[in-house]
């Protein structure tokens, strides 16, 4: 499915649907995979370690609010590696990606200063 697909409700219903739906959107975290479908729409996701959870609760004039909110960003691909610091080289050095900044020979020392250097007998 694709990254933007979205499926809303916005509905009254019976206090007993309502607490099946919590029932089952809590099973459905518990498992890693929520799937959401409403008609030939449906949205698949799959929570992340770390979820920011916003509640909210409100009462006034006859008519009580609560909302739930949770939101986690997919991992990005080389987060959570752990970062290691020390004088010890690692046995086998990570070979440089396409597009990587590699450290090169300064403005002066250059392959055509090399080349007029005379040659150390």
């Amino acid at each position: 499915m694709s990254q933007n697909n979205k499926v809303s409700l916005k509905q009254t219903m019976a206090t007993d649907d309502a607490i099946r739906y919590l029932e089952e959107l809590v099973q459905a975290y518990k498992d890693g995979k929520i799937v959401v479908q409403q008609g030939d729409k449906a949205v698949s996701i799959e929570p992340g370690e770390d979820v920011a959870i916003e509640v909210e609760a409100k009462q006034k004039e006859g008519k009580s609010k609560f909302s739930l909110e949770l939101s986690w960003r997919a991992p990005q691909p080389g987060e959570g590696d752990e970062v290691q610091i020390s004088s010890e080289e690692p046995e086998q050095m990570p070979a440089h990606s396409p597009g990587a900044v590699v450290a090169t020979a300064g403005p002066e020392e250059t392959a055509d200063d090399e080349q007029e250097k005379p040659a150390e007998i």
